[in-house]
């Protein structure tokens, strides 16, 4: 029985690993803030029409 050298990741691998891990910050980033933004928003609207006129 042979014993093969232990070798790392592929260049492939390793770009997909990359691709994947980077995927979930930009998508948090992006979205993130419009999220926040509508809640601003609908926290806006709440307090208007809680308003006495």
């Amino acid at each position: 029985m042979t014993h093969r050298k232990q070798q790392g990741i592929s260049m492939l691998g390793g770009l997909i690993l990359l691709a994947v891990v980077g995927f979930f910050p930009t998508a948090i980033f992006k979205v993130g803030p419009l999220y926040l933004d509508n809640s601003f928003v609908k926290a806006a609207v709440s307090s208007l029409q809680n308003e006495d006129v």
